[in-house]
């Protein structure tokens, strides 16, 4: 009994992680690597938190879809490409990576600044990679 109440305590603690956007355009170029936080329960979803350059700090969620599957829409397809190489043309592509699952972020700042991110998690080890676009334009790849 003690062991069980131990695990559910320690599932819904939650731990953090970091997730790590790298610049795939010109204007995320200029602003450079951002880094962001997010808190893992173990319930495919959970709070995020990315601190941009300027020192505005967004907040919001992230979800994962366990056992989803999609078709990821333009901000993926912008960074990676139908094909999988960096497109500004791209309107989708097909994400299919077995014990993995879809999901996506969302966050906002006080200063109106938004993000929103389209990933692919992998399930058994809880890593994974995407892509995020923010509000100003500027295109990112996710990886944790």
């Amino acid at each position: 009994k003690i062991l069980l109440i131990a695990i559910l305590a320690a599932s819904l603690s939650g731990c953090a992680g970091t997730v790590t956007l790298y610049p795939a355009n010109d204007i995320a170029q200029k602003a450079g690597v951002i880094t962001a936080e997010i808190k893992k329960y173990g319930m495919g979803s959970g709070p995020i938190k990315l601190t941009m350059p300027d020192g505005e700090i967004l907040t919001g969620q992230y979800t994962v879809m366990v056992g989803g599957s999609t078709v990821f829409g333009s901000v993926y397809a912008s960074v990676y490409g139908p094909e999988g190489a960096r497109s500004g043309t791209g309107t989708s592509t097909m994400v299919n990576i077995p014990n993995s699952s879809p999901g996506v972020a969302n966050a906002a700042g006080p200063k109106g600044t938004t993000v929103y991110c389209e990933f692919q998690n992998n399930n058994m080890a809880g890593h994974g990679y995407g892509a995020c676009k923010i509000s100003n334009g500027a295109l990112y790849r996710m990886q944790y």
